[in-house]
């Protein structure tokens, strides 16, 4: 394929072949001249969404919240945007518990333990401590089915009475027998152990 000629930016001719598309004659000159080419916003230039609030993306081009939805409906959008309005649609988890968005920061949180706050007046549970359902129906949220225990008692609840098969009694026991806990590694989890009953 024959070779044509281009002008490149500082003035200089180069040959090169048509299929290559360039337009500089080295990378000297691409790199000099490619910034003042490029999208960035030149010295003393006005931007396009000066002055303008509301919701800006380029290729919108200057139009506003209110052109877009109507004055009512982005007055309403803007609100939840600055405060972060979640809506609290509630859906069971995988453990068959329901849960909610935080209408405050947007977490997820269960429902019986949002429930139990409300009704106790406290803004957290205390460490060490979990929601039981008295009934034992997770989905049964009501004040009155709920109950603060610590983690010992209420697993205990839960496995008193569990009965196990002669199989799973073996599965058990052969694989506690695997872990092989040296003597320094028994010291780490007493020690692990005393500093969390001292806080």
């Amino acid at each position: 394929m024959a070779k044509i000629k281009i002008k490149c930016k500082c003035g200089k001719i180069f040959e090169a072949k048509p299929s290559n598309n360039r337009t500089y004659c080295s990378r000297g000159c691409y790199v000099k001249y490619r910034s003042t080419h490029s999208k960035q916003f030149k010295k003393g230039q006005t931007p396009w969404n000066k002055g303008k609030t509301g919701l800006q993306v380029s290729y919108r081009k200057g139009r506003t919240w209110d052109s877009i939805w109507g004055e009512e409906k982005s007055k309403k959008m803007k609100e939840n945007f600055r405060k972060k309005v979640y809506k609290g649609t509630m859906h069971l988890n995988r453990m068959g518990y329901y849960r909610m968005r935080s209408p405050t920061n947007g977490k997820l949180i269960l429902v019986h333990q949002k429930v139990w706050k409300e009704n106790n007046g406290l803004s957290y549970i205390p460490s060490g401590c979990c929601v039981h359902h008295l009934d034992g129906n997770k989905i049964n949220n009501n004040p009155n089915n709920l109950l603060l225990l610590d983690v010992g008692t209420h697993s205990t609840l839960h496995h008193t009475g569990m009965k196990y098969s002669d199989e799973s009694r073996k599965k058990m026991s052969t694989s506690g027998k695997k872990k092989i806990f040296t003597k320094e590694h028994r010291d780490k989890i007493n020690t692990a152990l005393r500093n969390r009953r001292k806080k």
